[in-house]
């Protein structure tokens, strides 16, 4: 078994080098492209022109490029864009839904479904039909349809090509490299928002949101650590976590900060009865701690970053610093005016911006301004799905949930088990302050960690007892 485990280990090192490799290659293809141009900005614009033409190539007989291509590119994000809101990703699920349903039409192969993607395919339906009842009918059914239903369709996808554990690796991982990758250009030369401190990778690229998908590459950084046995990619390893590190403490984002411990502690709490949990949660705890020392005393804690760990007690507070925080509560008692004046149905798919001013007044009769007024996004999944898609809407997205949890309450080893929950437990703290359920790599965990909890399972019921021989024996 353990030399099964060791051919396995090399064989996805094999595999993962050579896409970075290839990835490689096709960046200096694109510079060089550029440079031959003579247009400097030009030279850069070729980069994903060059991704997407030789992914578009390969897709049709390799699929599972396409989607580490995509995977790969999802932390790159503005940098991906060739026009408007779209991106080199949106361009290859595009393509690869095109060959997926070829394959369907042609050659009569079966859409796989699962308990979540159904879910997710109700979800969209009733994004879809509350345009009915919307406030602003067009905007609901716009975001629904051409949007939020992508973010469905890429799950399906997902689970229809990741067939076995291996495709699901090479996806996963590249996910991983373009995340490690972000965060080491961020943390040699990254973008300050605005006139503070805070580090992003690009311009345009929220720094909460960037702040989360490294966190995400973090925790399954921790996983293949624990799973692979190959000396030289646990040393990778360890170092893309303490650049994650890093770049999440430099990000500032505060609900990261808290979220990303707080599910940890929450979930060593619920499991801390075995004996590997706890073995394996003091490792892990010696190297965050390690982490944060080295970031202190090598300057990535800077004085900016003290001051807003210092505004996290300031969160129910009327001071100044509090103004961020106080602000996101406001607008939760704004959402609880709207999810009572629209029960049951709510105010319709992606219109709590839009009807946020009409019930402004309703919590705050005292201020006029046109900053506390103006139109701003719930910041929050849950507060957004009920406002929004009611009563149903809410079930349905408790439901995926649920479900996703009992999936990972099948799997037998205890480590992989805590990884899942700690993931899963982190996106949903991550929810209460963040607007996740419209994003693609919200969709991407949650095909994750239920392909993982399928393929963990498989490959527990696959094991030969010890005494397997002996049983054998008795038998005759």
């Amino acid at each position: 078994m353990n030399k099964m485990l060791t051919n396995i280990d090399h064989l996805v090192f094999r595999r993962v080098a050579s896409l970075i490799g290839g990835l490689a290659l096709l960046l200096v293809t694109a510079y060089m492209l550029g440079w031959m141009t003579a247009t400097e900005k030009y030279g850069f614009l070729t980069i994903p022109f060059v991704l997407g033409l030789c992914g578009a190539f390969l897709i049709v007989k390799y699929p599972t490029i396409g989607f580490a291509l995509i995977f790969f590119l999802i932390p790159l994000g503005p940098i991906t864009r060739i026009g408007g809101a779209r991106s080199i990703g949106f361009l290859l699920g595009v393509l690869l839904l095109g060959v997926f349903a070829s394959r369907i039409l042609i050659l009569h192969e079966k859409i796989k479904f699962d308990r979540i993607s159904l879910l997710g395919c109700m979800f969209a339906a009733w994004a879809i039909l509350s345009s009915v009842w919307a406030y602003e009918p067009k905007v609901a059914l716009f975001h629904a349809v051409f949007r939020f239903s992508q973010m469905i369709a890429l799950y399906i996808l997902i689970i229809n090509y990741c067939r076995n554990e291996r495709q699901l690796n090479i996806i996963t991982l590249s996910f991983v490299a373009g995340a490690v990758i972000t965060a080491t250009v961020t943390l040699i030369k990254g973008v300050n928002v605005g006139s503070t401190e805070r580090v992003t990778f690009a311009k345009g690229f929220d720094p909460n949101a960037f702040s989360v998908i490294i966190s995400i590459a973090m925790i399954l950084i921790f996983y293949y650590f624990y799973k692979m046995k190959h000396n030289l990619l646990r040393a990778i390893f360890i170092l893309s976590t303490l650049i994650a590190i890093y770049v999440i403490i430099k990000a500032q984002s505060r609900g990261v900060w808290i979220s990303l411990p707080a599910s940890f502690l929450l979930i060593t709490l619920l499991m801390h009865r075995s004996s590997k949990i706890v073995k394996y949660v003091t490792g892990t705890v010696v190297v965050l701690i390690l982490a944060v020392v080295s970031a202190y005393y090598s300057g990535i804690i800077s004085e900016s970053v003290t001051e807003r760990l210092k505004t996290l007690t300031y969160l129910f507070s009327d001071s100044p610093e509090s103004k961020s925080a106080t602000g996101r509560f406001k607008i939760v008692g704004v959402g609880i005016e709207m999810i009572k004046d629209n029960m049951p149905l709510g105010v319709g798919h992606y219109n709590f911006k839009l009807v946020y001013s009409q019930y402004w007044p309703l919590t705050n009769p005292d201020d006029f301004s046109y900053s506390s007024r103006r139109p701003k996004g719930p910041h929050n999944s849950f507060l957004a799905v009920l406002a929004e898609l009611g009563i149903v809407g809410f079930i349905i997205f408790l439901a995926i949930f649920i479900h996703l949890f009992k999936n990972i309450a099948r799997i037998r080893d205890p480590i992989t088990r805590f990884m899942f929950l700690w993931l899963v437990s982190f996106i949903i703290m991550d929810s209460l302050i963040l607007l996740t359920h419209t994003l693609p790599w919200f969709w991407f965990v949650l095909a994750l960690v239920n392909l993982r909890a399928k393929f963990e399972q498989v490959a527990d019921k696959l094991i030969v007892p010890k005494n397997y021989s002996d049983m054998l024996a008795a038998s005759k």
